[in-house]
């Protein structure tokens, strides 16, 4: 899994990378060999010693994000040219059909479920379609809980995360949706306007 660097925010770290860490919690389950390559705060010059050779590589992109994958995409091309590369997040979901050939696969919406069939389909050798997408998960508190340990400390508890020098802060998904329609934000585009909640049990948990 690659995270492109977020030049444009003032604070890179400060908010976790929830859906990457629940996609990898995903495939480890499933038994596969996982790594994360963050790559937020990294120069351009840095990021071919960073990525190491895999068979696929997953890149979750924002619309600011996607010209910086599409980069990272083709320097993954170049460590493995038979690799397949998927790109998923926001902007393949928002334009699944504006998204350059070098991503060989695009998850539109929720990704768990499509993340799994794309390595199936890897390692089956069926390459039959380029674009995955499923009903989203009714139940919430069937996820595993986001694979934080895989990363730097600093990447996952931002000291910024409430206000600048507030300390070591969490991020905790309690819920995914939100039934309003607002002109400024992509919930209903990626989640469909349904609202959907963990249990108080599951989030304690996770705590």
């Amino acid at each position: 899994f690659l995270i492109p660097p977020k030049p444009y925010l003032g604070d890179e770290l400060r908010n976790p990378e929830l859906g990457i860490l629940f996609l990898a919690a995903v495939a480890l389950i499933e038994g596969y060999s996982v790594r994360i390559t963050d790559l937020r705060c990294k120069k351009e010059n840095e990021f071919e010693g960073l990525i190491g050779k895999a068979d696929v590589y997953a890149i979750t992109a924002t619309t600011p994000d996607y010209f910086m994958a599409k980069r990272i995409a083709e320097l993954a091309k170049a460590k493995n040219p038979n690799a397949w590369v998927a790109i998923g997040g926001i902007h393949a979901t928002s334009v699944p059909n504006q998204i350059d050939s070098v991503f060989d696969k695009v998850g539109i919406g929720e990704g768990e479920i499509s993340i799994i069939q794309i390595l199936h389909d890897y390692q089956n050798g069926s390459n039959k379609r380029r674009f995955y997408q499923n009903e989203l998960i009714k139940d919430l508190d069937t996820l595993p809980l986001p694979a934080r340990d895989m990363l730097p400390f600093e990447n996952v508890f931002s000291p910024n995360g409430l206000f600048v020098g507030a300390g070591p802060t969490a991020t905790v998904m309690l819920s995914r949706g939100c039934p309003w329609n607002c002109s400024f934000c992509s919930s209903a585009t990626i989640w469909e306007r349904r609202l959907r909640l963990r249990s108080p049990d599951n989030v304690i948990a996770e705590i």
